[in-house]
């Protein structure tokens, strides 16, 4: 199963679901409650209880907006055999019927589907786009003509299901648009479901459009995608480190770094680039997989690119490394997370703090911060990323003392040291420190103390005590014998 989201000329920005149901041991499922619900809130309960995991959801049936019950818009039938609500063949919908193999699009009736042993699902939902491989208009309602935003279903000859879903008002697509669209993309059949406001879908926890007027309408049907955890011996974590920046930033824009007294610059990238490759090392040694979103003191790649590459691989968790920038007298390390996300990108947040305390005590805790949709710290790799995603500002660059203590060996050292940590504990990997040791310094009295014993002269013992002039007299004639 993977995630693509892509902005093309014609079309504007599309979110790509792509899984194959059969290939990739997953389940397909049309979900509902008895009232509307949010997307984001709905599950099918018999399939967690069984040990399957929420991969992927998008809106489907068309319904009233008059009731808070969950009153779709024809046929409605579920679960190998509970029906939900009916239809005829003088509708003005097309149905998607699953099998568990094939989804096929036709004018279908509740009784061509009602006590088969094969269809798990079968829905009432709008007008068909593309018929056994041919662009296909039947049963067009009044949104056809018009650019509204639009959830898109589809099936491609080999068994893979293709799911479109753009984003809100303005974005969208007509009718006609969206047929072109899915037979791009290789589908066999496809169909319209509901849009406009309705038109969401969510991946791995996290919705991945964005909403017409910014918030989830409460829908009556939903089309989910469950996968079971394979038994296998799992594979490695794979930790991305999205170094913050680039080296051309600066430059660029004259942000994310500050003019020194000398004339000199002083750039977050550098910082962030010295970080991720000591982070990396670190992290491998340990047995992590490590990608890297972009390479260390490297030019920028645009952020939006960073993230749909990374939304695309099978990445466990993400840390953006960043250093901070404030008001006169602003000190210390944060780290940030997406608000709603307090099981997974919260509890390993939570536990970079606990850590840092260890670490650098003498740095100012700031603790765990919110992105918040709307508010200027709404950080983009941590809003639109798909998997648990922390973003961690070390420290103040603004701050010249913090600076030049930080932006040391020592301290990069400590900062990744303490990632390392984290990333272990929450993944549940044995934990080895990789601190460097600390040099030992050989004091002046170290040295004499070496060469007393190397001479004869002491055996380094009791040096503390005081000496009879017998001692002194021996210790006296034996230095000046050597």
């Amino acid at each position: 199963m993977k995630l693509i989201t892509k902005k093309t000329n014609r079309y504007g920005r599309l979110h790509i679901l792509e899984f194959n149901p059969q290939k990739e041991n997953l389940l397909f499922l049309s979900v509902g409650y008895k009232h509307r619900e949010r997307l984001s809130k709905i599950k099918h309960q018999w399939a967690l209880d069984r040990g399957y995991e929420l991969a992927a959801s998008f809106n489907g049936a068309y319904f009233s907006m008059n009731k808070a019950t969950s009153d779709t818009l024809g046929l409605d039938y579920r679960d190998h055999g509970f029906i939900h609500g009916y239809t005829s063949k003088d509708d003005t919908t097309m149905e998607a019927v699953w099998d568990g193999q094939t989804l096929t699009i036709g004018d279908y009736i509740d009784t061509d589907v009602v006590g088969s042993p094969t269809i798990h699902w079968a829905q009432s939902l709008s007008y068909s786009l593309v018929l056994d491989g041919k662009k296909d208009i039947r049963k067009r309602d009044g949104n056809y003509w018009g650019k509204h935003p639009r959830t898109l279903l589809g099936q491609r000859k080999d068994g893979t299901i293709v799911v479109v879903v753009t984003d809100g008002r303005p974005a969208g697509l007509t009718g006609s648009q969206s047929a072109d669209l899915m037979l791009e993309l290789g589908c066999y059949n496809a169909i319209n479901c509901d849009g406009g406001g309705s038109s969401e879908m969510t991946f791995k926890g996290k919705i991945v459009n964005r909403l017409s007027g910014g918030y989830e309408r409460k829908i009556a049907q939903a089309f989910q995608v469950y996968s079971k955890p394979s038994p296998k011996t799992p594979s490695k974590k794979c930790v991305c480190l999205d170094i913050g920046h680039g080296s051309d930033t600066w430059e660029k824009t004259g942000g994310k770094g500050i003019r020194l007294k000398d004339g000199s610059s002083w750039e977050e990238h550098d910082f962030n680039s010295k970080v991720g490759i000591s982070l990396k090392k670190k992290l491998e040694k340990a047995g992590f997989e490590v990608y890297l979103s972009q390479q260390p003191n490297s030019t920028e790649i645009p952020l939006y690119k960073r993230v749909d590459d990374i939304n695309g691989r099978n990445i466990d968790l993400v840390i953006s490394l960043h250093a901070n920038a404030g008001e006169v007298g602003a000190k210390g390390y944060e780290v940030w997370k997406w608000h709603g996300d307090t099981t997974k990108g919260g509890v390993f947040a939570a536990k970079w703090i606990k850590n840092a305390k260890e670490f650098v005590p003498d740095l100012i805790n700031r603790g765990v911060k919110n992105c918040r949709p709307g508010e200027r710290t709404n950080f983009y790799i941590v809003r639109k990323t798909t998997m648990p995603c922390i973003l961690i500002e070390h420290f103040f660059f603004t701050d010249n003392a913090e600076r030049k203590k930080c932006d040391t060996t020592k301290y990069v050292d400590k900062f990744t040291e303490i990632s390392l940590k984290t990333a272990c504990e929450y993944f549940g990997v044995p934990y080895t420190s990789q601190l460097s040791p600390t040099p030992v310094v050989e004091t002046e009295r170290d040295k004499a103390i070496k060469w007393a014993k190397t001479k004869g002269i002491s055996d380094g013992k009791n040096l503390s005590n005081n000496i009879t002039k017998e001692e002194l007299i021996i210790s006296l004639y034996k230095i000046t014998n050597h």
